[in-house]
């Protein structure tokens, strides 16, 4: 059901809203979570999967199973350390899965479980129609959006 509505991309793109609504709704400010949030959404406008994946050695917060910087651990409450790291690698998860031709499930599972996360923190989930309004494509990553479009989206949620 839910590869129907969302390909690859869509819920790459959404898994980083949610994390950005995490940040926003628990006061969890850096930029290098920025830099992640936008890094994550940026799957949306690549036409080469493969430097997008490349991409992420220029972000500092990389997630993949990489340890936080104390600063980012100290704004969150010690509890939900280890669910707000879960939430990150997940959300990471879904844009590397699969990308090398592999068509699984996993990039579904790494999104329902940050949807999972953010349940777990308390999080309320933000609106996902704008993500939902993207058109899906004819493959499991879909189709590139304009710069237009990816403008919008960024617009839509604050960024």
């Amino acid at each position: 059901m839910i590869k129907r509505l969302m390909n690859n991309r869509k819920m790459q793109a959404y898994s980083a809203i949610c994390l950005l609504e995490c940040c926003r709704q628990k006061s969890i400010i850096d930029p290098e979570l920025n830099n992640l949030i936008l890094y994550l959404l940026s799957i949306l406008k690549a036409t080469d999967l493969t430097i997008w994946d490349q991409e992420i050695c220029d972000v500092d917060i990389p997630g993949r199973g990489e340890e936080l910087p104390d600063r980012v651990m100290v704004k969150i409450k010690n509890e939900e350390q280890p669910i707000f790291v879960e939430l990150i690698n997940n959300c990471t998860e879904i844009g590397i899965a699969d990308m090398y031709g592999a068509n699984t499930n996993a990039p579904e599972h790494h999104y329902l479980e940050s949807l999972n996360n953010c349940k777990q923190l308390g999080v309320e989930l933000p609106r996902i129609d704008p993500i939902l309004e993207i058109e899906n494509g004819n493959n499991p990553w879909g189709n590139a959006i304009s710069s237009a479009e990816y403008k919008n989206i960024l617009d839509y949620y604050g960024l």
